[in-house]
């Protein structure tokens, strides 16, 4: 039996769509309580934003000589609701695991299922979507047409389907330019910023070299002090991965029968053996995992996003 859920945007429009979804007195506390959550999370996020801004060396000194009632009122408790899971929030909130999963649906956006992520950063997640999401009017190619002219106008190149091998490290242990994977070639710069992603940036693209001679092993030191920061805060394990697939339909959006309000869908399909019980989305991300290709063959993919760009594009039935 399918049973379809509507997220609408704006406060109210989120609100009052999941009451009348869950009509019960305890569920709409509870959908009341997850509201108040995400005005929390979105009030403290700035004392989890200014510590990064701020001189390293002050930061330090509050962090290690005022104490944590004062540090938590001058970070607005951000690092306070950080420590709880998404899973913990949930489960203090209600017990009807239906509720739960609909309010962490949208958990596939950053990667890490409820019980492994913070509740602070799902609830900021969800309080941007409640608001209303953007799609850029004539679709996404838009986004580097008027972007690369801004780069090119500042003697910047923008480069495509130019792999990076490797960051450079300089003695002095900062990053210095990156190796293309292609030809070997190297790039200077004084900055360098990965977007490949934490695991990817320091298991994949930075070299801890040999600790023969002295530069090597400033720039072992350096690489191997942020590799433990980074193993410290993730266990040294990638987010989940997924794979896009793009189908092509001919035909417009109101002929192939789409929905205009309906503008994107998570699916959730239950996996294990028990299809008939509903279950978490912590216990069918993990029954999926555990039970590796061959399940997902025989079972199927627990958790699939779907949307159509030529619904939330304004332009699209004149540009095509």
């Amino acid at each position: 039996e399918t049973e379809t859920f509507s997220i609408c945007s704006t406060v109210e429009g989120f609100r009052k769509s999941l009451h009348k979804q869950f009509p019960h007195e305890k569920d709409r506390r509870a959908i009341d309580a997850y509201i108040e959550e995400c005005n929390k999370a979105t009030r403290s996020s700035v004392g989890g934003i200014w510590p990064k801004l701020a001189p390293r060396w002050l930061v330090l000194l509050l962090y290690k000589m005022v104490p944590v009632r004062v540090w938590n009122f001058l970070t607005l408790d951000y690092f306070v609701h950080s420590r709880e899971t998404l899973t913990e929030t949930l489960n203090r909130l209600t017990d009807n695991d239906k509720l739960k999963t609909v309010l962490a649906y949208n958990f596939m956006d950053y990667g890490t299922i409820p019980k492994e992520t913070s509740s602070t950063v799902h609830t900021l997640c969800s309080d941007h979507f409640r608001l209303g999401a953007s799609y850029p009017i004539h679709g996404g190619s838009e986004i580097p047409y008027r972007i690369v002219p801004t780069i090119q106008a500042s003697g910047g190149v923008a480069l495509t389907q130019a792999r990076v091998r490797e960051i450079v490290i300089s003695n002095s242990g900062a990053a210095s330019g990156v190796i293309m994977e292609k030809d070997g070639y190297m790039i200077n710069a004084p900055l360098v910023i990965s977007d490949a992603g934490v695991y990817n940036t320091f298991e994949k693209l930075l070299r801890v070299p040999s600790t023969e001679g002295n530069e090597n092993g400033i720039q072992q030191d350096v690489i191997t002090k942020v590799q433990k920061r980074y193993l410290c805060h993730t266990g040294g394990s990638p987010a989940v991965s997924g794979f896009q697939v793009f189908i092509g339909l001919q035909g417009s959006a109101s002929s192939l029968g789409l929905d205009q309000e309906q503008r994107q869908y998570w699916l959730f399909t239950p996996t294990g053996t028990e299809k008939k019980n509903f279950t978490t989305i912590d216990d069918e991300m993990e029954t999926m995992w555990r039970n590796g290709v061959e399940g997902i063959e025989q079972n199927g993919v627990s958790v699939i996003f779907g949307s159509f760009p030529s619904v939330k594009d304004p332009q699209w039935d004149n540009k095509y």
